[in-house]
């Protein structure tokens, strides 16, 4: 949001009528009061497609790698993490631990 106070800052300075309106957006979907930020749903199906194919292939390579360590971003949040579960349907299935932010 700091962007848009720039711009109407500038804009101000000349004289110029701007109103400015801040839409946030994170994919990390670690916004105080919103069920899920814009951005989200997309990365959650990401993340989740991109976990089921990394277990098809753990699962199809097993002589070779023992196992796949998938990290995601999300920093504090976890949103995304706790997303690569989203396509679990057998517990044979990936992802098989998840750790999430305390």
């Amino acid at each position: 949001m700091g962007t848009i106070h720039r711009i109407e800052r500038y804009s101000k300075e000349e004289n110029y009528d701007l109103i400015g309106i801040g839409v946030p957006k994170t994919v990390d979907n670690d916004l105080f009061g919103t069920d899920h930020t814009p951005g989200f749903p997309s990365a959650a199906r990401y993340i989740a497609l991109s976990v089921m194919q990394a277990g098809i292939l753990a699962r199809d390579m097993q002589k070779v790698d023992q196992f796949v360590i998938f990290q995601a971003i999300g920093r504090e949040a976890g949103w995304l993490t706790a997303a690569s579960a989203a396509g679990k349907r057998d517990a044979a299935d990936a992802p098989h631990i998840l750790c999430l932010p305390e």
